[in-house]
């Protein structure tokens, strides 16, 4: 800083008299000042414009929550309320084609989880897939998609 001011105080003070500089500081602190104001003020002008919105925001959610109708709990459309409708309520069939002993175990669980009646066949191969689809008819087969290859048709 000193390595600054130093040359550019050397070339002030041999060019303009002491009240000139003083004159020139005033001024850099006037506009300084007006600069700090005005940025201020729109700081200001630009917090109240947001919360003008927020409050706006917040009036429309209300608005829309009074108007809005209860949304029931997502239910099983497969289960019924009596007890004759439970005994008839329908199974869901899923066939799982999976190589990875893993998976194999993982899947038929988060399905179990997800559905409350379900019959879920797992097969490692294509083939035994094939062989499953004849008799089983699947809802839903769930398959690998980087299964190993093997010599089955899928057509």
């Amino acid at each position: 800083m000193e390595k600054l001011l130093g040359p550019l105080w050397d070339f002030v003070k041999d060019r303009l008299s002491v009240q000139e500089v003083l004159l020139v500081i005033v001024c850099a602190l006037a506009v300084y000042a007006w600069h700090q104001f005005h940025r201020t003020r729109n700081l200001t002008e630009f917090n109240e414009q947001e919360r003008r919105r927020a409050q706006l925001a917040i009036e429309d959610l209300a608005r829309l929550r009074a108007e809005s109708k209860p949304i029931a709990e997502p239910t099983d459309r497969r289960r019924g309320d009596d007890s004759a409708d439970r005994r008839q309520r329908c199974t869901s069939r899923v066939l799982v084609v999976e190589d990875n002993e893993v998976m194999q175990t993982i899947i038929p669980a988060m399905l179990a989880k997800c559905l409350s009646s379900v019959e879920v066949k797992v097969r490692e191969s294509a083939q035994g897939a094939l062989e499953e689809l004849e008799t089983f008819n699947p809802e839903l087969l769930v398959l690998d998609l980087r299964l190993k290859a093997q010599k089955a048709d899928w057509h």
